[in-house]
């Protein structure tokens, strides 16, 4: 019996098909388990994380959250994955090159002028967050 791969996905949004493709020809037999709750620290995710079983964890979240969520999970070896995504060009949201599959389209408001556009973005691969690094110099 082959093994199953846990995977807590931390985000308001699905994973995408292709997302999913990429994963399962990577880890094999994997179970997601989206979870769209608001979480209010990294302590939280990780409580929810131990809870799944997940052995990664795929956080569409702002990075200070993610940088205190790979601390914690480098000390439980369980692996923060990113998906890294290509930014095609920006548009009005009714793109002829959009792939529902592939692609992710966020909307963006330029708050100086109040116009509406959209970012298209497609999925190229993940990786594995092992750390962050800042580089710091005095003012």
């Amino acid at each position: 019996m082959t093994k199953t791969v846990k995977i807590a996905w931390l985000s308001r949004h699905k994973p995408l098909k292709s997302e999913i493709r990429y994963l399962r020809e990577r880890l094999g037999n994997i179970k997601i388990v989206w979870v769209r709750d608001r979480i209010p620290t990294a302590e939280d995710a990780m409580k929810i994380i131990e809870e799944i079983g997940a052995e990664y964890v795929v956080p569409i979240l702002p990075m200070s959250f993610v940088m205190h969520l790979v601390e914690h999970a480098n000390g439980k070896k369980i692996k923060v994955l990113r998906p890294k995504m290509r930014l095609l060009h920006t548009c009005d949201g009714g793109c002829i090159e959009y792939n529902p599959d592939t692609d992710s389209l966020v909307r963006t408001v330029n708050y100086r002028t109040g116009e509406v556009f959209y970012r298209h973005y497609r999925f190229e691969e993940f990786t594995i967050i092992k750390g962050f690094k800042i580089d710091e110099v005095p003012l």
